[in-house]
This record gives C-alpha cells, structure tokens and sequence, in this order.
C-alpha cells in the first residue's frame, strides 16, 4: 500500500514546513533533503542510525547497523549495490546476518512501501556516506521528525504520522499484507483487525503502548498462527504523545473508517476532517 505521490509530496511538504517553519526551497541541499525525507517516511529509522550510538542498555545491540557502518564496510564491494538491494526488497535472514555479534538477531522486514528506484536512491546515497557526511545529514535530519499537533485529531495528520513511521512495511489498515514467497503470513496484524480484538479491553491501549515503545516478543506473540515470527522492533522515531494518538485512531476503527483511510493513502480519496 502507498501514499499517492500527489499526497505524500504534499504531506510531506506540509510536515517540513511545520517543524522548521520554512518552505522547502529554503534547503542548502534539496538532493539530500529528499532523501533525508525518504528514509523518515519509509521507517528505517525504526532500527538504522546514521552514525553509531551508545547503547540504552548494558550488552543491548541496535537492531540494524548505523548507515556510515553500512557504507565503510561495503566501500570497495562491486556487488554492493545488488547486495543490499536484494536485502531491502526481500528482507533479511536472522540466521545467516551480515552482521553477526554487531546487531540483534532480528530480521529486517522486506520493506513494501519503499519502491525499488528509491531504494537504489537510498542505498547508493548510504554507500557514499563518511563521518562527516553522516554526522551532518543526522543533524538536519534532526529536524524532519514527525510533528506533534495540539488540536483535534483528523485523518490527514494521522495517515501522515502512519506514514512517516514506516508503520506500513509491516501493517495495513483492512487486509492481511499479501503473501510473498518465503513469507506465507503477513509481518503485522491489519489495524482494523486490531481494533476487533481488542474493543472491549480496557487494558489494550497500555499493552499496545508498551508493544510500540519496547517491541515485541516473538516468542510470546499475541496474533499466534496468524501472523510471522519476526518481532516488531521498538518504534523509536515515534514518540510517546504521537504513539498513543496512533493508537487511540487504530483503536476506533472500524470496516468503514479503515476502508476510507486506506482509499486516501491511495490517493482515491479526499483525508476527512
């Protein structure tokens, strides 16, 4: 499922100008900015820095290996390209990781959203990136994170909050993600199906919050048999305030809420409110 471009390039606009309070051609470099835009919207923040961070925890490995990593030791690989290519159109297989003792055993997603002429984008951008670069492109990327808006909730900031989180590489709003070889379950619960089991909860949106700060645990999966093994990582770009506003949405839904928002992420409809 995708964002029609129409939309995405004018939520995407809408989003910049929000937080930096300019327009986008007020950029230094507006190559740079599209990808910077790219790699926030398709939710590989979720488990990739650019530069490498100290650990939350003792012992903790990230879930995917910072990007400058990524560059150095592809540097003088011809394959490189093709490599990683393969990687982000089929995702990753936990036992056989390029990067063993570096990063956690959990695989990468394929990653549905991002097409395969923006991931040649992107990864061709990752593999010329150095310390500096790295660094620089992490300090403007400081400011294309997601808003929060203190007013009445409405479908067009939600669906642009869905979007930029990469939430649609793993879910989908009315239907099971289609089968793809290797991969016979879909990686995520559709929302409106969420919303069904847990309506009448009252401790969903507590148990929910936690899944979407913490991850999951893929040995103890609460959509068993209906869903594939892979964890869902700690979504860390989406903060604790836009987490529960993304929940309380999901929690709402129902066929015909989540049909008409899944008509406007592709572009067949007009956002409400």
């Amino acid at each position: 499922m995708k964002l029609s471009r129409t939309l995405l390039i004018g939520l995407v606009a809408a989003s910049s100008c929000l937080l930096t309070g300019t327009s986008m051609a007020t950029e230094t470099d507006e190559q740079q900015t599209d990808i910077l835009l790219l790699i926030s919207r398709s939710g590989c923040l979720n488990c990739h820095d650019l530069t490498p961070k100290p650990a939350k925890e003792a012992g903790a490995l990230p879930f995917g290996p910072p990007y400058v990593e990524v560059a150095k030791r592809y540097k003088d690989d011809p394959k490189a390209i093709e490599t990683l290519l393969n990687t982000v159109k089929h995702g990753s297989n936990p036992y056989s990781s390029h990067w063993k003792d570096k990063v956690s055993g959990i695989a990468m997603p394929p990653m549905v959203t991002v097409s395969e002429a923006d991931a040649k984008r992107l990864l061709t951008w990752i593999l010329a990136l150095d310390d500096k670069t790295a660094t620089a492109a992490e300090e403007q990327l400081s400011g294309q994170k997601v808003p929060v808006v203190h007013k009445e909730e409405n479908e067009k900031e939600i669906l642009l909050l869905i979007s930029h989180s990469g939430c649609l590489n793993c879910h989908d709003l009315t239907r099971q993600t289609t089968s793809k070889e290797g991969n016979p379950m879909p990686f995520g619960p559709p929302y409106v199906e969420v919303a069904k089991r847990y309506k009448d909860d009252p401790k969903a949106f507590d148990m929910l919050l936690n899944t979407v700060k913490n991850g999951s645990n893929p040995y103890k999966s609460h959509w068993k048999d209906k869903v594939s093994g892979i964890a869902m990582p700690p979504m860390v770009t989406v903060s604790e305030e836009n987490a529960k506003r993304l929940l309380k949405w999901i929690l709402s839904l129902d066929d015909a809420k989540a049909s008409h928002a899944e008509a406007v992420l592709a572009g067949k409809e007009q956002p409400a409110n």
